[in-house]
């Protein structure tokens, strides 16, 4: 009775099929009879039953019903919910792919436009940092605070490393003061046109200033792969060689 039930029979069904199998052909009213289910029921329970293809219609006057083969009704019935099983499972590892591949950028390497976009990404570079934050810049916003700053300081707080390589006369002292009494390390850069940053060496961002536009900017995001941590040990070469910023 379980099986049938799982089968999509409901209990009327499942015993009007079993009490048909037993007596091999017999009228709704003997059917009713012998299987329990009401006589104001029966008709409506074995149309149900010829519609899923286990019972046939043999006499018209007065009406009579013979049960199909098991094995060729349960089995049609059983092919049509693997049927709808395998859709379901196809759907549902499409919905996982999609999931997955959601939060992921969809190409490794993106270009970024304009000096306001281009801060917006360094800002969301260091919000979610984990470990660390390597930079090379020219220069540090004149005097006052930024979003990148307090996410600076917030790295520092979950016990993140934040580095700077600054170019010492473009360098703010107002900021590099603030952020050096949070923790973050300065030292000198000598490539005062290179400003790249690093977020836990798998992804980087390279800025380009604008030959045709001097206060703009563009850049080069690279996710993931080997690119990264290859900027990474370059920054490590420069940071070895670089003298310690003292305002």
């Amino acid at each position: 009775m379980e099986l049938l039930e799982e089968l999509g029979l409901n209990q009327y069904e499942s015993e009007a099929y079993l009490s048909l199998l037993d007596l091999g052909r017999a009228t709704a009213i003997r059917i009713s009879e012998t299987s329990g289910v009401p006589q104001g029921r029966i008709y409506n329970v074995l149309e149900n039953l010829e519609n899923k293809g286990l019972v046939s219609l043999v006499d018209e006057n007065p009406k009579r019903y013979e049960p199909v083969e098991p094995e060729k009704g349960l089995g049609s019935i059983l092919n049509e919910r693997q049927k709808e099983w395998n859709e379901k499972e196809q759907r549902i590892e499409e919905m996982i792919k999609s999931l997955e591949t959601r939060d992921q950028p969809s190409e490794p390497v993106q270009i970024v436009k304009t000096k306001e976009n281009y801060y917006a990404v360094i800002t969301e570079m260091v919000e979610e940092a984990e470990d660390e934050i390597l930079s090379i810049v020219g220069n540090l916003t004149g005097g006052r605070r930024t979003p990148t700053d307090e996410e600076a300081e917030k790295l520092l707080e979950r016990g993140g490393k934040h580095r700077v390589l600054v170019s010492p006369e473009k360098a703010d002292k107002e900021v590099i003061k603030r952020l050096q009494n949070a923790g973050t390390e300065f030292r000198k850069s000598v490539l005062p046109e290179l400003r790249f940053i690093i977020k836990d060496r798998e992804k980087a961002l390279i800025a380009i200033d604008n030959p045709a536009l001097p206060y703009d900017r563009f850049a080069v995001e690279v996710t993931g792969g080997e690119f990264p941590k290859s900027l990474a040990k370059i920054f490590e070469k420069i940071w070895k060689e670089s003298e310690e910023l003292v305002l």
